[in-house]
């Protein structure tokens, strides 16, 4: 274990956009995982997702369920659906979803993310018409 507890990541692209990533080990109220992208365009909200969509409001206020707790029951169903879409590639049925290249994408993105924080400096990555360079 690196003793990082939490990492805050920005991204930005040729075309001007910027992002941030902000990532912790630990929430003590339960597996808390949102998204949001803003623009002068508009806004998109991916809210927390709950085990249940009860929600009790009265004089002491609302309450809803508590969050997930870890990793594997906030994504439950998806791993479900990934091992069912596995198991109809394996017989022949429907297309790979993820491409080699995203995956190298994906895992050229961590290494940099590596190197900023063992160096505690930012990383530059440059793109080519070859992903896998």
């Amino acid at each position: 274990s690196s003793g990082i507890n939490a990492e805050y990541g920005v991204i930005r692209w040729r075309g001007g956009g910027m992002g941030t990533i902000e990532l912790d080990r630990f929430c003590c109220y339960g597996y808390d995982q949102r998204l949001e992208v803003f623009g002068p365009g508009g806004m998109v909200q991916c809210g927390q997702s709950v085990p249940g969509t009860l929600r009790i409001s009265d004089k002491m206020g609302s309450r809803t369920p508590p969050l997930h707790y870890s990793f594997p029951s906030h994504y439950d169903a998806a791993f479900t659906s990934q091992l069912e879409h596995f198991a109809g590639l394996v017989r022949g049925r429907g297309e790979v979803g993820v491409t080699g290249e995203q995956t190298v994408a994906v895992g050229r993105i961590v290494a940099a993310c590596k190197e900023s924080v063992r160096t505690g400096q930012p990383v530059t990555m440059e793109w080519s018409e070859n992903p896998y360079c």
